[in-house]
């Protein structure tokens, strides 16, 4: 043990950069819209279907913005979005350039990493330094980079558990605001240029 050492990904400055989000709240008409989002790629192991499922639940204004490249489950979520209602509460993007990504991460109030399995999660970092508010499933990702004070965990296909956490977060602002501030400094932590310190110092 004493000849391993740990050192954890990381994001670039730019993903805390300020940028012009009114061309995607156009877009995809997220005006006065409370929005939780997903990046990375449309695929069964990711979990959409939760989100989804839990959706009639919430709030009319709820939608799912969903960021990333079909990968063989597109269609499906499509159809249970329809058979329950809320298609159109939910948004699949496709592939966006970077300043596009960022945009839909600053407009989203809450990132949701719903995966069967996840090694790390940069997706979870780059949502944070936008000011997000994190739910992942217990997953060694989720687990490393969430704790109480910037986010909550949930058992995957705990739907009970999903849609209370998604509820106590939509319905309490100020605590919403509180752990927006939080996730950006806690963030900061992850930039490349603090870890490469750690890295050099275990090459060396």
């Amino acid at each position: 043990e004493d000849k391993i050492s740990f050192v954890p990904n990381g994001i670039l400055e730019d993903s805390f950069k300020k940028v012009n989000t009114s061309n995607i709240i156009k877009k995809y008409n997220l005006e006065n819209k409370f929005v939780i989002s997903y990046v990375g790629r449309i695929q069964k192991y990711k979990g959409l279907d939760q989100v989804i499922k839990v959706l009639p639940k919430l709030n009319k204004n709820v939608v799912f913005l969903a960021v990333g490249k079909d990968a063989g489950d597109l269609k499906r979520l499509k159809s249970l979005s329809s058979e329950l209602n809320v298609q159109d509460n939910v948004i699949f993007t496709g592939e966006l350039s970077n300043n596009e990504l960022i945009a839909s991460l600053s407009v989203s109030k809450v990132f949701i990493l719903p995966s069967e399995w996840e090694a790390f999660g940069i997706t979870i970092l780059e949502a944070m330094a936008q000011g997000n508010a994190v739910i992942s499933t217990s997953t060694e990702g989720g687990k490393f980079l969430i704790s109480k004070e910037n986010g909550f965990l949930f058992n995957y296909n705990d739907l009970k558990d999903l849609e209370n956490k998604l509820k106590v977060l939509i319905s309490d602002k100020s605590n919403l605001n509180k752990i927006s501030k939080v996730n950006i400094i806690k963030a900061k932590q992850f930039l490349w240029k603090n870890i490469v310190k750690e890295l050099e110092r275990v090459y060396n």
